[in-house]
């Protein structure tokens, strides 16, 4: 990593961060043949509207579900946490939630 770095000239977090995505998007070398720039950077960098459009909560069910008693917009946004929110992903790290606490 750290030759990398220093070949293209820059930190060897940035190129762990990198390596880190192309793993998550599980690209593997070489690439598909038509696979071009733009496509390659939304699969390593994720524009914000894909990320929005994907993590979307259901509107209708927290509707119903706030009109049951004793359920509020924490519980729900607890729970909603729980199910979409495992890993968060920020630029050079993960940040893992479990019971509903930020690690």
């Amino acid at each position: 990593m750290r030759q990398i770095a220093r070949s293209l000239n820059i930190s060897h977090s940035t190129v762990k961060d990198h390596l880190a995505r192309a793993e998550l998007a599980k690209l593997s070398w070489p690439l598909p043949e038509d696979m071009n720039d733009d496509a390659l950077e939304e699969l390593l960098f994720p524009s914000r509207q894909s990320r929005i459009t994907s993590h979307q909560p259901d509107f209708a069910y927290i509707h119903k579900e706030l009109r049951k008693k004793g359920v509020t917009l924490e519980l729900l946004w607890t729970e909603y946490k729980r199910e979409y929110l495992m890993a968060i992903n920020t630029v050079g790290s993960t940040i893992y939630i479990k019971n509903g606490a930020v690690r």
